[in-house]
C-alpha cells in the first residue's frame, strides 16, 4: 500500500482522534490495561509525520 493511500484510508479514524477527551475510561474498561490515550496519541503523531510526507497536493479535505 502507498503512502498516500495509507494515509487516506486512515484519515477519518485517525483525524477523530482529537475527540479524545483524555477521560481514560477506556483504560478502566481494557482487560489488558493499555495506555489506549497515549497509544492514540502516538499514533495520530505518526499519521500527521507520514501525511507530511506526500508530495503535491495533500490528502483531500
Amino acid at each position: 500500500m502507498s503512502l498516500k493511500v495509507a494515509v487516506e484510508f486512515s484519515k477519518v479514524p485517525m483525524e477523530s482522534i482529537a475527540l479524545c477527551m483524555q477521560c481514560r475510561e477506556c483504560i478502566d474498561r481494557c482487560p489488558h490495561d493499555l495506555p489506549i490515550p497515549d497509544i492514540l496519541m502516538e499514533h495520530q503523531d505518526l499519521y500527521e509525520r507520514q501525511k507530511a510526507e506526500i508530495p503535491g497536493k495533500q490528502c483531500r479535505e
